[in-house]
């Protein structure tokens, strides 16, 4: 079996660190630590205890046995502390980790129990240990399906999946890169399709879509109450998995069920949906008794046809486009898509300042944590801007008919359309089916290894979204590193 180094996975490419002259004369602690007794979502001592984490303190030397170098290379470390909004963020030092909090009082989710964000985790990759990002949700579900140390990774027999080892229990996720974020549609292990998980007390493999529901209901409750510890986690620890005569799969946790029931196989359309009920329910008796929903709807080959619509997980009422869309002049430079570089006037790296300026005051306007960086999402019509904790623009998608090309690529153009626009672009028109609403993507810059404009370093990624054969959008991003 073919072992391959855990930073060709968990990372969209392959940290480059320069770990040499890392010693332990004293240096000056420019990092800093926090010595109180912090808890997140899963309490701080369960996290330590799951990942086999040590404090790590001064010696009488005033060392620490991790470098603050050592730790200034670590993704998590650089995109919080690191970053420009670091002064609200905080560090527990130990002696193979880093992980970060926002500092108490510092803004959304920084109460008394306040949860871990990520941690940079060190991993032995050919005799050197490197730091490994870890996300928010990896930490949840590490210790909420009691899983453990990370080990391995390993290729499978079938040549298009690998294995992430844990001590008890492994994550599965597909060797192609996913060109979607984590979502319910589209659940995803460091930018790589999960396709399920296993745990040492079952031989089952879990639905990553109910994992990720689980997650996301959790967090969204811990997020309304600014509460981040065990004691008033609403899911609690895993327990087992079941699946029933028809095929529907049921995860059970000590507060909460979480089922999965798909109707309609068999050559015709029909409805996945994705529940959480209270303990007492059990497996579906009484469906309208639930505390959060998902559905959306599949074609005649089981394929989804939109995304999840959900209620009960917190998440914004939809937005009516209607009236922005009615606005957009297909004639003007804010309706056009300029491949790799803009969407209606919006370029990477603007200001929220620069975007209203183009575009005028947004439709709708809301601010989250996606696991590390305070982010807030500018709606205008199909249009959305992302804006990172550091006030930049980092992504902007659209799935508007009416923003194309110069030449009129846009939604409901032929993928074949796409590759000839674009002959050294990568296109999966037999789609991924994995990445759920999307399909499959032509990726025009970017992804497997198609230089962006600014060369071989850009970091910027530009991809035509395919569903069918046929464009259902166009997303440009900054790559994670």
């Amino acid at each position: 079996m073919n072992v391959r180094s855990l930073s060709s996975l968990l990372a969209i490419a392959p940290l480059t660190l320069s770990l040499g002259a890392v010693g332990c004369s004293q240096e000056a602690d420019d990092v800093g630590d926090d010595e109180e007794a912090i808890v997140g979502a899963e309490d701080l001592k369960t996290l330590e205890k799951e990942l086999s984490l040590t404090r790590d303190v001064k010696d009488k030397k005033g060392n620490y046995a991790r470098s603050n170098a050592t730790i200034k290379t670590g993704a998590c470390y650089t995109k919080t502390r690191g970053g420009k909004d670091g002064a609200s963020y905080e560090i527990l030092r130990y002696t193979n980790a880093t992980a970060v909090l926002k500092k108490q009082g510092s803004g959304l989710s920084s109460g008394e129990a306040r949860p871990v964000l990520c941690m940079d985790l060190d991993l032995d990759i050919g005799g050197t240990n490197v730091p490994q990002y870890v996300g928010r949700a990896q930490l949840d579900t590490i210790v909420r399906f009691h899983l453990g140390r990370i080990g391995q990774i390993s290729d499978r027999a079938d040549g298009k999946t690998s294995t992430v080892a844990f001590e008890r229990g492994s994550y599965i996720v597909a060797l192609e890169q996913s060109p979607g974020a984590d979502s319910l549609d589209n659940p995803s292990w460091r930018s790589r399709a999960l396709l399920g998980i296993t745990t040492s007390g079952s031989k089952k493999v879990i639905d990553p879509t109910l994992v990720s529901l689980a997650y996301r209901y959790a967090w969204n409750s811990a997020v309304g109450r600014d509460q981040f510890d065990a004691a008033s986690d609403p899911v609690g620890k895993f327990l087992s998995v079941e699946v029933d005569a028809q095929k529907n799969e049921h995860l059970h946790f000590e507060r909460v069920d979480v089922h999965r029931v798909v109707t309609g196989e068999g050559g015709s359309s029909g409805v996945d949906t994705i529940t959480i009920t209270p303990k007492s329910v059990g497996n579906l008796k009484n469906p309208d008794q639930t505390i959060a929903s998902c559905e959306r709807a599949l074609d005649e080959d089981g394929d989804p046809t939109e995304k999840f619509d959900c209620t009960g997980l917190g998440t914004p009422n939809p937005i009516s486009t209607k009236t922005s869309e009615a606005k957009i002049d297909p004639n003007a430079a804010t309706s056009k898509i300029v491949v790799a570089k803009s969407v209606r006037g919006i370029k990477l790296n603007m200001t929220k300042e620069q975007v209203i300026a183009i575009l005028g005051p947004a439709d709708k306007a809301q601010s989250w944590y996606n696991e590390i960086t305070f982010v807030t999402d500018l709606h205008y019509g199909l249009t959305e801007v992302q804006i990172d904790g550091n006030g930049l623009v980092f992504d902007v998608s659209t799935t508007s008919p009416k923003v194309r090309t110069a030449k009129g690529l846009g939604v409901g153009t032929a993928a074949t359309e796409v590759e000839a626009a674009f002959p050294n672009g990568d296109c999966d028109k037999a789609g991924f089916k994995l990445t759920g609403i999307y399909g499959s993507s032509c990726w025009t810059h970017g992804y497997a290894g198609i230089e962006g404009p600014g060369g071989a370093d850009d970091r910027q990624w530009s991809a035509f979204d395919l569903f069918h054969g046929k464009v259902t959008g166009y997303r440009l991003f900054t790559r994670e590193d």
